[in-house]
């Protein structure tokens, strides 16, 4: 009896697991567009993680140096195989061959399950990709971006898929920085969100729900090392500072320390690439005044 109790409990649960999974999106294909600094090791973590992934950019010259850079970054990675140098070769081999090169994402979009876009942080260039690539990507594909500061939302409108748009925001270096923010709209469905969830988690990443608030504060200002009130200039999302507590990463801007960011409690200072984002997205996405807008 206890045997068929035991047969019949795990019969539920594999069932139970089946319609989980059924009910998320299976990403294997995914296509990354900018092979920059973020848009290249977003794509060699995707690939790394049995992916297939097509990375974007304007140039095969573009496109090389981003591969040079993606195959130094394994060596890195793969000394922590230092004991059995044929599996190291056979990682960095393996985790290469998965990712592929374009000059046109709009011909090979159609087979992609999750483009992820890494580009510039401009609500008009980001919004002309999409609309264009939404025309040619098939029905179940998700978008998604990487935008540290833009509004999700006003990205999702250029395309008619607004239910299958999210923020997928990696941090730098990507393949040592754990946290992900998955930002959901109000468009966003359930059921992307909840895929977006588990493949950060297959990305080897801690997926954190955000919905991402960004306040204006004019240049030149130094920003409080906390939000005191929505009017006090902070960038960044207000769900994450309740997650990680302490964690809350700032942009200082003062003559003395131009362009500086650092969390509170932790000796590190952000990328000048993502300060300069940040600063140019507060003076360009908003005005002076202007009420805070959330994902």
């Amino acid at each position: 009896m206890a045997f068929i109790t035991r047969q019949f409990m795990h019969s539920m649960s594999s069932s139970s697991t089946a319609t989980a999974l059924a009910n998320k999106i299976l990403v294997k294909h995914v296509m990354v567009i900018n092979g920059g600094l973020m848009g290249s090791r977003i794509a060699q973590v995707a690939a790394a993680t049995d992916h297939t992934v097509v990375l974007v950019d304007q140039t095969e010259d573009i496109l090389a140096k981003s591969r040079k850079g993606i195959e130094e970054t394994l060596q890195k990675v793969a000394k922590k195989f230092a004991e059995n140098p044929k599996s190291a070769d056979k990682f960095v081999a393996k985790t290469l061959s998965s990712i592929s090169p374009s000059v046109d994402a709009a011909s090979v979009v159609h087979s992609t399950d999750l483009v992820v876009e890494a580009t510039v942080e401009n609500l008009q260039v980001m919004n002309e990709l999409f609309k264009r690539l939404d025309k040619f990507a098939v029905e179940h594909t998700v978008f998604a971006s990487n935008t540290s500061s833009l509004q999700i939302t006003s990205l999702a409108n250029s395309t008619n898929r607004q239910d299958q748009f999210t923020g997928l925001h990696f941090f730098n270096p990507v393949p040592l920085m754990k946290l992900v923010e998955v930002i959901k709209t109000p468009m966003t469905s359930q059921k992307t969100f909840e895929s977006l969830l588990v493949l950060s988690k297959v990305l080897g990443k801690h997926p954190v729900a955000c919905n991402r608030i960004k306040y204006y504060y004019p240049p030149g200002s130094q920003l409080p090392s906390r939000p005191a009130s929505p009017l006090s200039g902070h960038v960044y999302s207000s769900r994450c500072q309740q997650v990680l507590g302490t964690h809350v990463f700032t942009v200082n801007n003062t003559p003395g320390n131009q362009g500086s960011g650092q969390p509170t409690d932790a000796g590190f200072r952000l990328p000048l690439e993502a300060r300069r984002a940040l600063l140019h997205a507060a003076e360009k996405a908003c005005l002076p005044g202007r009420h805070p807008f959330s994902a």
